[in-house]
């Protein structure tokens, strides 16, 4: 069976390892999956971006063009946000949209992208099924109108967050952290995540900050931008992950990636992460201003901070790619009226 997959973006060009990370990487675990089974092209439309609101406009136009001609191919299509606005339904084809969450904010357009929003809702309505990542967003598409949807989680390759006392000291060390402090995670310095709100909050505790991203945080905090192998290794050394998003995560990958790390969450649980939080038996920690006693009264409590930790462990490595495989394939072929072939899994890997 072929299946399509309609993905849009500001690049001139696709290339697959530049969407291998971030929430993109679950849709890319997704393809690796069904391709034991189905053959799986991408369609890619280039929508522009970055430019002034009147251009910004005609290149929306244009690219609401190119997608309602677009000649579809797949017996199953798979759309993005965009995709699923402006391309065809067609009736002979089944249709499946991923939704990770609605946009964090929207940017200097406001307008414009309420407009989207509700055109979005309004076209999930006519996909077979939409794949959520959590409960709450199922919840949420079920009070709009939106009935046929079903959860699949994010997972991960489990052989990626095993590492040795050594590598994990080594690593700290490396990032400047005195190691008689506790070293606490901030997230990714991104304005929606909460990362400035969260250290105005913690800064008097005696404690080492740190913050990811491409960009500058502007905070007296460690910062760094690392490849993927490294930022396993940071969450495994801190001490504890503060996630304090202030929009409604579809999951919260970073959350998840600390369970797996062994290291203990304190969230905002703000969408699905809620979810995660709750079922991994981590802290959600809503307001603010509540932020600095509750960890302060962890980082007191060692014992405590290492039962949590291990109690998210256990909860977060039943999301194996195994798993996701499963749920994938199993979709697939209940759309297309097939049974299920048996996932091949080497070392913990898809093949």
């Amino acid at each position: 069976m072929l299946i399509e997959w309609l993905i849009t973006g500001q690049a001139d060009e696709w290339v697959e390892e530049n969407f291998a990370n971030g929430g993109y990487v679950y849709d890319t675990y997704a393809r690796q999956a069904l391709r034991q089974q189905h053959e799986v092209v991408v369609t890619y439309v280039r929508r522009g971006g970055g430019a002034p609101l009147f251009r910004r406009t005609s290149q929306l136009l244009r690219f609401a063009r190119r997608m309602r001609q677009l000649e579809l191919r797949g017996d199953v299509v798979v759309r993005d946000y965009f995709s699923t606005i402006f391309a065809p339904f067609q009736p002979r084809r089944k249709h499946v949209v991923i939704l990770h969450h609605f946009d964090a904010h929207c940017g200097r357009y406001p307008l414009l992208y309420h407009a989207l929003n509700w055109q979005y809702c309004r076209k999930l309505r006519k996909a077979d099924t939409v794949v959520v990542v959590s409960e709450y967003w199922a919840k949420k598409l079920q009070r709009r109108g939106v009935v046929r949807s079903q959860v699949i989680y994010n997972s991960y390759d489990l052989t990626q967050f095993s590492f040795s006392q050594h590598e994990v000291a080594q690593f700290r060390a490396t990032l400047g952290a005195k190691p008689d402090r506790p070293l606490i995670y901030l997230g990714n310095a991104r304005p929606e995540k909460g990362y400035r709100q969260a250290y105005e909050a913690l800064r008097v505790l005696d404690a080492d900050f740190v913050t990811t991203g491409r960009g500058q945080s502007n905070l007296p905090v460690i910062h760094v931008f690392l490849e993927y192998r490294d930022y396993l290794k940071l969450l495994a050394c801190c001490d504890l992950v503060v996630t304090m998003s202030t929009f409604e995560e579809g999951w919260c990958r970073t959350a998840h990636e600390a369970m797996l790390c062994g290291t203990a969450v304190v969230g905002s649980g703000r969408g699905g992460m809620g979810e995660l939080l709750t079922k991994g038996r981590q802290i959600v920690c809503p307001r603010f201003d509540d932020l600095l006693p509750t960890v302060r009264a962890l980082l007191q409590n060692p014992g405590r901070l290492r039962s949590i930790a291990q109690r998210g462990t256990n909860y977060a490595r039943q999301f194996s790619l195994s798993y996701f495989a499963k749920e994938w394939l199993e979709l697939i072929n209940k759309l297309s009226g097939k049974r299920n072939a048996k996932v091949a899994m080497i070392g913990g890997r898809l093949h």
